[in-house]
């Protein structure tokens, strides 16, 4: 959230087995936005298929993953072809990619 009220957005890849978890978090970050007064666009959430993910973490400035350690694998390699720094905290059951 710090760097949204910063101004940059983020958007957050949800697994598509979490689709209603993503979308509840959704809405406690909107509330959060509109508590501050920010721009609601500042934040997506989507939940979509792996192919989503790999487009989304070639075309951004930043990634944080959370999930397993095979992904987390494919995800700093693709990462790596393009400089992108990624931060990977170890392999977790719970699968987000909050790309910045």
């Amino acid at each position: 959230m710090y760097s949204s009220v910063s101004g940059n957005g983020i958007v957050i890849k949800v697994s598509e087995l979490a689709s209603w978890s993503g979308c509840f978090y959704f809405r406690i970050i909107q509330s959060a936005l509109a508590a501050i007064e920010a721009p609601e666009d500042l934040v997506e959430v989507m939940t979509r298929f792996a192919e989503t993910g790999e487009a989304l973490v070639s075309s951004v400035d930043k990634v944080i993953f959370v999930g397993s350690s095979g992904i987390g694998k494919m995800i700093m390699s693709n990462a790596a072809e393009k400089l992108i720094p990624v931060s990977y905290p170890g392999a977790s059951w719970k699968r987000f990619i909050y790309c910045l």
